[in-house]
């Protein structure tokens, strides 16, 4: 069994690091591999409300260090299914994204980011700790990093801005 995230110093673009960010589904629980994933999910989605719990007690296996690149802005997702026994389980999900954000070839201190829409099926290893809850251990991660004025937008006109009302527009119209 795995416990516990070491911090981590990674910032997104809402200035916040991974320990800052934090949200729970509504009942607040963990204890099944979902409930936690979607705590995750819900974490990692722009325009959800935050809560008061910190990023890295949704996660175990030092998942929240780094800055991982390239990374997508989710918009919504659907858990299909779960797999697995014991203290780890593999959680099935089709999730929705707007955008794509990746570092810049030439500038270091820059991003370069696509807005575009992109379904698929991506799976999340799930772990249970010694204290018994689930955390998140391995997949993908979403949010980005730059802000507008160090990254630059694909295709023309499109912005932080515009893909953040398209990821709004996606989970009114198709929420978990």
């Amino acid at each position: 069994m795995l416990e516990g995230c070491s911090p981590d110093a990674s910032t997104r673009r809402d200035g916040t690091t991974s320990s800052q960010r934090s949200s729970l589904s509504p009942s607040g629980s963990r204890a099944n591999p979902t409930d936690a994933l979607v705590a995750y999910l819900e974490d990692s989605r722009e325009g959800a409300p935050k809560s008061t719990v910190s990023f890295d007690s949704l996660v175990t296996c030092q998942i929240g260090d780094g800055v991982y690149q390239p990374i997508d802005m989710l918009a919504t997702y659907h858990i299909l299914d779960q797999a697995g026994r014991g203290d780890t389980i593999t959680v099935r999900v089709r999730i929705t994204t707007v955008a794509e954000e990746d570092e810049s070839p030439v500038n270091a201190d820059r991003y370069l980011a696509r807005q575009r829409v992109r379904t698929d099926t991506l799976r999340w290893l799930i772990a249970r700790t010694h204290a018994g809850e689930w955390r998140v251990c391995e997949g993908p991660q979403f949010g980005f990093y730059g802000t507008d004025s160090t990254t630059s937008w694909q295709p023309a006109g499109a912005s932080h801005i515009t893909a953040r009302q398209l990821a709004d527009s996606i989970y009114r119209s198709d929420p978990p």
